[in-house]
């Protein structure tokens, strides 16, 4: 196997074993880049991560599990002396002053950062097509979607141009471009990950995503990076790991979730329930009495909140600087030329939820739905549910097939997750009929991050092809 298509634990190994240098490794990862910018995954690939390779040869292993292992970063995190734009013109020349705490972990691991990745503007999208530096093309096909928005993310890993990729996850943000390009992407519960230095969407939904070639590589990050910060007060520390027995292990199914998706989705879901049930696990069925409105709850609020936090980008404090006569008139041509037409769209919408004649119909109801949703989730508890099976994604679609109405359904087989605060992973399962990778989710109570990610590499090693 090329160095540059190792797992994170399988660099790991290498090193300790003297059979690979961190200079060997980021040269591979570059050389990769260089011959596939066509896919357009990085915005920026920084050229110091050749030196800071030579640097930790020098200095010898740190001990830390993600020593010199060579990662990038979505363009949504903060990395101290780094552009960061979002992917959209209006944070045009904005440098972060201060590393986001998920970083700045990773830097105390002595990883590598390889550079700034592409990704849907604002992080909303699901195709990885709207980005003011281009669409980000799918590995596997060039002509399908890359998937979104952590469309860079999924694609520099897969492409053999960085072992892992943090990603953003506000409603299959990270699972869904993982599951594209056949690779594991996972969402954490949220608070696992401090959120801090990285740009908001929709605050109450977003987590920091991982992106790895196997939910065993996804596990030693998360165990790097997790954990209460002093800099996010929503933080929580990770639960202690518990030993995974699939034995008598209780396991949710919503059928209903199950009914509207692909019959390729349904049938990489049976795969994992037999699986599952040749290995002990006791399937629960819940009727959620909700399966129905989840997407719609999911779009009201994350439009709703994604107005709030975008009004910040007005052209008088970072990013974007016109020349006006007014403040209106600044804050108006700012953002009409800085934002792109996606972002605008949701924008627009979300000030419809939150006007005055609208709130009480519209955002206050979805909120109230939202509460009904995790409390029947909490409930599961009770009946010893420890984890979800759920759909995963489809192949990805071919590029001028789907509109803007199937690329907003693509996220309702992920959106429960964001919507409860629960961990869930996306794992490939098995090949469509156009030979693309076909995945199923492993979810569970939150803060059975670990349970789920133990689980899920069970799930992995399974996988159909």
């Amino acid at each position: 196997m090329k160095a540059n298509n190792l797992s994170v634990s399988q660099i790991g190994e290498a090193y300790k074993k003297n059979e690979l240098k961190p200079s060997e490794l980021v040269k591979a990862y570059q050389d990769s880049y260089l011959q596939q910018k066509n896919l357009n995954c990085y915005i920026e690939f920084y050229d110091e991560a050749y030196e800071t390779a030579l640097n930790l040869e020098k200095a010898g292993p740190s001990g830390h599990h993600l020593w010199a292992v060579p990662a990038a970063v979505k363009d949504n995190f903060s990395v101290q002396g780094k552009d960061l734009t979002c992917a959209s013109k209006i944070l045009e020349g904005y440098v972060s002053p201060s590393d986001a705490v998920v970083v700045s972990r990773l830097k105390e691991q002595n990883f590598i950062n390889l550079g700034r990745l592409n990704m849907d503007e604002m992080a909303m999208g699901a195709t990885g097509r709207y980005s003011v530096y281009g669409p980000t093309l799918n590995f596997l096909d060039n002509k399908r979607f890359a998937g979104g928005s952590s469309s860079g993310s999924a694609v520099a890993v897969a492409a053999g141009m960085a072992a892992f990729a943090l990603a953003s996850d506000t409603g299959g943000s990270a699972r869904l471009p993982a599951s594209y390009n056949g690779l594991t992407g996972f969402k954490p519960s949220y608070g696992v990950i401090p959120r801090s230095g990285m740009a908001d969407l929709a605050p109450s939904l977003d987590v920091v995503g991982l992106i790895a070639h196997t939910p065993l590589d996804i596990k030693l990050v998360l165990e790097a990076v997790a954990g209460r910060s002093n800099f996010d007060e929503t933080s929580i520390n990770l639960n202690a790991a518990k030993q995974l027995s699939f034995k008598g292990l209780k396991v949710a199914r919503f059928n209903n979730l199950l009914k509207p998706v692909h019959p390729e989705v349904k049938k990489a879901f049976s795969l994992a329930e037999e699986y599952l049930k040749s290995e002990g696990v006791i399937f629960v069925d819940i009727d959620l009495g909700l399966e129905d409105e989840i997407i719609n709850i999911y779009y009201i609020l994350c439009c709703g909140e994604a107005a709030t936090t975008l009004s910040r980008f007005d052209g008088a404090r970072y990013g974007l600087k016109l020349k006006a006569a007014s403040a209106g008139e600044l804050f108006a041509a700012t953002r009409s030329k800085g934002f792109g037409d996606e972002v605008k769209r949701r924008i627009l919408l979300g000030n419809y939820f939150l006007h005055e004649q609208n709130y009480a119909d519209w955002y206050n109801k979805a909120n109230v739905m939202r509460s009904h949703l995790c409390n029947k989730i909490n409930e599961l508890k009770q009946s010893g549910v420890e984890l979800f099976l759920l759909p995963g994604f489809s192949e990805a679609p071919l590029i001028g097939t789907a509109d803007e109405a199937t690329t907003y359904s693509s996220d309702s087989t992920a959106v429960m997750s964001n919507l409860t605060g629960t961990p869930a992973v996306a794992v490939p399962m098995m090949l469509g009929q156009n030979g693309l990778p076909v995945s199923v989710q492993l979810g569970g109570l939150r803060g059975s991050d670990q349970l789920v990610l133990d689980a899920g590499q069970k799930l992995y090693h399974i996988k159909n092809y």
